[in-house]
């Protein structure tokens, strides 16, 4: 998922739709399109829920919201685009951004004030499971500017935790272009629209769960570690027990208030919906599951057994017994 923090969404409609176009629906784009001529104008958080729809990008237009999601959220994006100013919807409060971060101090707000994105750059710099190198583009509109004027990013540079190439001139063409590129060439970003439905269902339950599921979508046809495999059955039973939690939870409250009608048509409308307004695609969901269990059982089951048969003439008790362990797992799937 990319986090997009920009505070002028709504006269960078155009550059949005430029940006996304390869990863959006044709929906999204129309309506940004028609948001684009709207005679009465676009609001910030209409853009927002437009492109947040497509469940691939969520977007920030003020500086403590984007700072809340860095320091809270950060694990859960697979690229950081960060506008470097963050204060055209208006000026913040100290205090709100202390709600988020206790120790950001009065010395801080000033002097990070106008360079917000900075501060973020700077937050993402301390977090050791983001590589930035990678994950990370800062969009400024002069990077003369930015480089001249901050030492962490020339430190950052000079450890490989940073480069130049990270640094994007929003007002280049070129560069914007390659943004663009790498947008449109991130493995995680493919792997998360292949499986939007998947991602469209398990969303309205935990994020835990959709970043379990994509990790698995992502490895589950090329991994030969057993271990590994073992793990991501595990997953597996932990996603479906979630979604069958999840709707006996909202048929019981419901069941209490004499609802059981309305907590049906509830779970149609409200959460199979999204996958194709159809009811029975839950059931479609968990015996794709099952496919997949049953392809790596059959997968794995031949090479599993020489395995046995390797280890038990050998007497090597301690891998024989992982051996069998795995494949009990298996078969109780």
């Amino acid at each position: 998922m990319i986090l997009y923090v920009e505070d002028e969404l709504v006269i960078n409609i155009d550059r949005i739709i430029r940006l996304f176009r390869g990863i959006l629906s044709r929906e999204i784009i129309r309506r940004l399109e028609a948001l684009n001529v709207d005679a009465y104008g676009a609001k910030p958080e209409e853009i927002k829920k437009i492109v947040e729809a497509s469940k691939v990008i969520e977007i920030e237009y003020s500086f403590p919201a984007a700072l809340n999601k860095v320091v809270r959220e950060a694990d859960k994006y697979s690229l950081f685009l960060i506008d470097r100013n963050l204060t055209s919807q208006g000026i913040y409060n100290l205090e709100d951004v202390q709600l988020i971060l206790p120790e950001f101090s009065k010395t801080l707000y000033d002097r990070y004030f106008e360079r917000e994105g900075d501060f973020i750059l700077h937050h993402l710099f301390a977090n050791n499971s983001i590589d930035c190198s990678q994950q990370v583009y800062f969009l400024t509109a002069n990077t003369d500017d930015l480089r001249n004027a901050n030492d962490f990013i020339e430190v950052g540079i000079a450890f490989g935790q940073f480069s130049a190439e990270n640094i994007i001139e929003k007002g280049v063409k070129e560069e914007m272009e390659r943004l663009k590129e790498i947008i449109n060439n991130s493995d995680d970003l493919k792997n998360r629209i292949r499986n939007k439905q998947y991602v469209s269902v398990l969303s309205k339950i935990d994020n835990d769960a959709v970043n379990s599921y994509l990790k698995i979508a992502k490895r589950i046809n090329t991994c030969a570690d057993p271990v590994e495999l073992n793990e991501m059955l595990g997953n597996m039973r932990k996603i479906q027990e979630a979604i069958l939690e999840y709707i006996n939870k909202n048929l019981l409250q419901n069941a209490f208030k004499g609802k059981i009608r309305e907590s049906i048509f509830y779970l149609k409308d409200e959460f199979i919906a999204p996958v194709n307004a159809d009811f029975k695609k839950i059931e479609m969901i968990l015996s794709r599951e099952d496919e997949r269990i049953i392809k790596l059982q059959e997968l794995f089951s031949d090479k599993f057994n020489s395995e046995l048969d390797k280890c038990g003439k050998s007497d090597d008790q301690v891998e024989l017994k992982l051996l069998k362990s795995f494949r009990n797992e298996l078969q109780r799937i």
